[in-house]
């Protein structure tokens, strides 16, 4: 079997390129310094610790025509999902970022694609439901941003989800009647009814909250559907 990579869903080898090596990422820096300070023992670490894109280097290999690489050229001229031959069920998000000098044989063409990616690897996306107390199990090694959604079968008047584990929570207070569908979106701090903004329904002492890896309870005022993607460092 030829290794291959994957990029927005279209295998390498369907466009006639076979990957030759890469270079894995085993854990992505973060943004520390260090700073030596005179006459004290160690350094002093500054920064907030946030991880910093990943470069992966492919080494690929192609045969066809030039109107083969005009079509990869556009295939490859997007930002989109990376993934490998030999972690199938985790992708990056990433772009290529050098320009790629050829090397033109008879029958091959072969150069380097340089990929710059965001330092997290996303997998599989998980869809349960809501109901009172419920236990969501984040089978990723990295937090995760939720979506809640809901259609109401009863009209409300206030909203209320809590991560249990940290006690931070979402209360909206508004007019919400039967068949309205409210989503929140905590990855981009957004809530919708309807499909229009309503942000301002939001008491003060809300927050937007995270899923951390492995268990994580959500209390849920009313039915509703929790989605998120899994994530992995």
């Amino acid at each position: 079997m030829q290794d291959f990579f994957t990029f927005n869903g279209t295998p390498s080898t369907d466009k006639n390129i076979i990957l030759k090596d890469y270079s894995p990422i085993f854990l992505p820096a973060t943004d520390y310094n260090y700073i030596e300070i005179p006459g004290r023992d160690g350094s002093v670490r500054k920064g907030s610790g946030a991880r910093r894109d990943v470069l992966i280097r492919c080494e690929v290999a192609m045969i066809g025509t030039t109107q083969d690489i005009y079509d990869v050229n556009a295939w490859l001229s997007n930002r989109g999902g990376l993934s490998f031959w030999d972690m199938p069920d985790k992708y990056y998000i990433g772009e290529l970022y050098e320009e790629i000098p050829m090397l033109d044989m008879e029958e091959w063409k072969e150069f380097d694609l340089y990929f710059r990616c965001h330092p997290i690897k996303y997998g599989a996306d998980v869809n349960t439901s809501l109901s009172g107390s419920t236990l969501i199990l984040n089978s990723g090694t990295y937090e995760t941003f939720p979506v809640i959604e809901t259609m109401l079968v009863t009209a409300e008047t206030t909203l209320e989800f809590t991560h249990t584990n940290t006690g931070e929570k979402i209360t909206m207070s508004g007019s919400y009647g039967i068949g309205d569908v409210i989503v929140v979106d905590f990855e981009n701090e957004e809530i919708t009814q309807n499909g229009n903004p309503v942000n301002d329904d939001l008491h003060l002492d809300s927050d937007f909250f995270k899923l951390a890896p492995g268990e994580n309870t959500i209390v849920s005022s009313v039915d509703a559907t929790i989605h998120f993607t899994e994530r992995w460092l």
